[in-house]
């Protein structure tokens, strides 16, 4: 886990490198452009991936090594989901902006979400092998692409098109590069990771309606939770200016950096033995979730706090007066954080076994939620409206994931025995 922390800790440090030199080679509309349509292309990232590296993790749990019959299906589904995404990436980037500039910064990004899903997707297997210092280095290399370009620009004074035909040109090698890590999947020799004498059981290679019945709850959960967690910049690009934008996307790389620690503990490392542990150790499931809980609230109300102090000389001190009036953001955002770090311990559950149609529903609701409030509240109080309608999607969401795994996982044991013991999982 630390080396997956370590591992997140340098992509979002090579992010959040990027957003410094992009602040001190561009102007701050380019930056607010850029931020509009970046955040446009990793929206659409889930519906190219289309949730098949969490498919991956699932079948692979239940069914050991007879899951290979899935890779090809899987894949072929992925080449059809990644054209129509891109395809309706053209059309909603026509609609939202008027200014021509914006739509040829599209253009060269289209690359990148099904790059961006490709790493995701290579990176499953990365995980059903144990392989997590390399883990660590994948999923960090398409930011240090990213950081690359615009140390380049930044020495040669190029202007934003640049940087996007660079982040065009990185995305397109890394996707290569992605394809030849999906090779051992395709052919079967990939060395999974599973526990002694487990059960291998038989199945039967799927149809393309058997893995979109299966894939699309993953998919459309990964979507809407990046429509609540970053709907808020497009929508601040396509129903505010480009300053706010600007501003808000500083406060939003200063609060994903703070979010990476439950992302590798539970979405990096216990992701797979959560699948295992549903399928064939329930009890430990539920020591797993007692002590994730207690150790996540504690964490995170300290995150919280330290945020809440600093964030306005944090903010100054990186990005310049220019930007200060970002550390009020991250002020308010800083309050999501105790709810994030509960919502991804209590979420896990809900994607083992058949639960996920749940979770989805859950995201699914927050995701209107948060839309409708940035409707609201974005014309009328700009990116402040945007951090207060996520605060209350991230509250929302961590209250409804509780509510499902009471209802439908653990039962009235999902409410007590919280702890912050670890020797509880040694049991």
């Amino acid at each position: 886990m630390a080396l997956l922390w370590v591992g997140l800790l340098g992509g979002a440090g090579f992010a959040f490198l990027t957003q410094l030199l992009l602040v001190r080679t561009v102007p701050i509309a380019d930056m607010g452009a850029m931020a509009g349509v970046l955040s446009l292309t990793l929206l659409a990232m889930p519906a190219a991936e289309f949730g098949i590296a969490a498919l991956w993790l699932r079948i692979f749990a239940k069914y050991r090594q007879s899951a290979f019959c899935w890779i090809k299906p899987t894949l072929r589904i992925f080449v059809l989901t990644s054209t129509a995404t891109l395809l309706l990436l053209l059309l909603i980037g026509h609609n939202a902006w008027n200014d021509q500039h914006q739509r040829q910064l599209l253009y060269w990004l289209l690359p990148l979400p099904v790059m961006e899903a490709l790493v995701v997707i290579a990176g499953a297997r990365l995980q059903l092998e144990g392989r997590y210092r390399i883990l660590a280095v994948w999923r960090a290399l398409p930011k240090f692409t990213r950081l690359a370009v615009v140390i380049g620009a930044w020495v040669l004074g190029a202007d934003i098109s640049t940087i996007a035909i660079g982040y065009c040109l990185t995305s397109l090698l890394v996707l290569v590069l992605a394809l030849s890590q999906l090779a051992s999947m395709m052919n079967g020799s990939a060395k999974l990771e599973l526990p002694a004498a487990t059960p291998v059981q038989a199945i039967s290679t799927p149809t393309s309606r058997g893995v979109l019945a299966q894939a699309w709850p993953f998919a459309m959960g990964n979507i809407f939770s990046l429509i609540y967690l970053q709907s808020d910049i497009f929508m601040l690009s396509a129903m505010h200016d480009t300053e706010s934008t600007a501003l808000y996307n500083v406060a939003f790389s200063i609060i994903a950096l703070v979010y990476l620690l439950p992302t590798a503990i539970f979405n990096q490392f216990l992701l797979p033995r959560y699948h295992r542990w549903a399928e064939y150790d329930h009890d430990k499931l539920l020591r797993a979730y007692r002590l994730g809980n207690g150790a996540m609230i504690v964490i995170g109300l300290v995150v919280m706090l330290s945020l809440i102090a600093i964030a306005p000389f944090l903010v100054e001190f990186f990005f310049g007066a220019t930007y200060s009036a970002a550390g009020y953001v991250v002020q308010t955002l800083a309050l999501c954080v105790p709810f994030r770090y509960l919502a991804s311990s209590i979420g896990n559950c809900l994607v083992t076994q058949d639960h996920m149609r749940k979770k989805m529903t859950y995201q699914m609701t927050v995701a209107v939620l948060n839309v409708g409030l940035n409707l609201i509240l974005i014309p009328n109080y700009g990116m402040h409206g945007a951090a207060w309608a996520t605060v209350l999607s991230e509250l929302a969401l961590c209250l409804l994931y509780l509510m499902g795994v009471k209802n439908h996982i653990f039962g009235s044991q999902a409410l007590r025995g919280w702890t912050l013991n670890y020797r509880t999982m040694l049991r």
